[in-house]
């Protein structure tokens, strides 16, 4: 769509430009309408200029559908998601770079709360952490509901605030559809190992996430103890489909 978007907005542009061109070789229509022109001309302009940038930004093909699943290796077991970049192409895309950066490699289980969410995505490392909540992405509209099982990108209030923080859901939460939390892909399997994950803390660690941030994994095992956590998140396969 913004390919298709860019040529649209080059092809009017580039007709402006032509009346612009012809107008300057008739004196009688040289004047106020010229100036107009012009400026219709430089809009367009800027919309490409806007329209590209976007695109480069994120980084993400949408003419190709991909999907990929993860093997989440936990302390208390494993667990196999599905991503669909059709449910969520920025975030598709976003999450698979942070799993092949490392992100989620020993991040603890930060917010249990039974029956509700899951959660977990802040680095151990602090110095990996602070690169990673620097690289927001775009919002996208929710195309499934948040019903148990599926992934999604946490957030905040604020537009464009994903960055690496996940959770899993554990009961039906379609209330959250409406409110920017699109989910991203589903476990397909080892739902018993993520509703097993340790609660004991509850929903008490995400009051002091700037000391998680900056402090990692050496704050959370000294103040909240027993958090179950992933060893290794793996891609353990891949597909690419072009778009007809």
């Amino acid at each position: 769509m913004l390919k298709k978007n860019l040529v649209t907005v080059g092809i009017v542009a580039s007709v402006i430009m032509m009346v612009v061109v012809v107008n300057k070789f008739q004196p009688s229509r040289i004047g106020q309408q010229q100036i107009v022109d012009q400026d219709e001309v430089k809009k367009l302009l800027r919309k490409a200029e806007e329209i590209e940038a976007e695109k480069s930004a994120q980084e993400v093909i949408l003419e190709t559908k991909s999907t990929f699943t993860v093997e989440f290796e936990c302390s208390n077991g494993t667990f196999v998601v599905v991503c669909y970049s059709d449910w969520s192409p920025v975030g598709v895309a976003h999450f698979k770079e942070a799993i092949e950066a490392g992100v989620y490699d020993q991040s603890r289980f930060f917010r249990v709360v039974p029956n509700f969410v899951v959660q977990f995505g802040i680095a151990g490392d602090p110095e990996l952490s602070a690169v990673w909540r620097e690289k927001n992405i775009v919002d996208e509209p929710a195309k499934q509901s948040n019903t148990k099982g599926m992934v999604t990108f946490a957030k905040s209030g604020a537009p464009n605030s994903r960055t690496t923080q996940i959770f899993i859901n554990l009961g039906d939460n379609a209330r959250l559809d409406g409110m920017g939390f699109a989910p991203i892909g589903q476990v397909i399997s080892g739902m018993e190992v993520v509703e097993a994950i340790n609660s004991e803390h509850g929903d008490r660690p995400t009051q002091a996430q700037a000391q998680i941030q900056s402090l990692g994994n050496k704050f959370l095992d000294e103040n909240f103890p027993n958090l179950d956590f992933i060893i290794k998140a793996t891609i353990v396969s891949s597909e690419e489909t072009e778009e007809s």
